[in-house]
This record gives C-alpha cells, structure tokens and sequence, in this order.
C-alpha cells in the first residue's frame, strides 16, 4: 500500500474510532484485513488502543487455510494478543 494511502487510511481510523478503545480486529490473513491490522497497530501508542486479533481457521479450505491462521500467527507475534480459534 502506498503511502498516501496507508495516511488516508490512518486518517480515517482515527475519525471513527475513538482513543482509548478495545478492539477485537477479525484478521483471516488476506490482504484487506492485515492491511487493517498493521493500520490499527501502527496507531496503537497514539491512540491508546488495545487490540486483540481474532483468527478463526474452520477446517473446510484445507492448507491454504492452515497457511493464512500461520501468517496471522506470525505477523501477531510482534506485540499483538491473538485469539486463534478452531
């Protein structure tokens, strides 16, 4: 994502959502949500918010389901809390 578009995106979060929230952020590990993710993380000092990342892997899409709940894992493991469910 461009940088003009990742502000405009920090921007908007901002607007909506008030400091000091909890989040629960639904990250399945496509793009659209990580994107939204790493936006919410990148504002977390700023704007006080506590988030917690929400993964659920159903066991119907096979590896490539097993591959998005790894990403999701990984990419939390730099400070995010995640709820990974089965």
């Amino acid at each position: 994502m461009s940088g003009n578009a990742v502000n405009k995106l920090l921007k908007e979060i901002k607007k909506y959502v008030k400091q000091n929230s909890a989040l629960l952020v639904a990250c399945s590990g496509g793009a659209d949500s990580a994107a939204l993710t790493d936006a919410l993380w990148q504002l977390k000092d700023e704007c006080c918010y506590k988030i917690t990342v929400m993964h659920v892997e159903h066991g119907i899409r096979g590896q490539e389901a097993l591959d998005d709940a790894e990403f999701v894992k990984n990419f939390c493991a730099a400070g995010l809390h995640l709820y990974a469910g089965i």
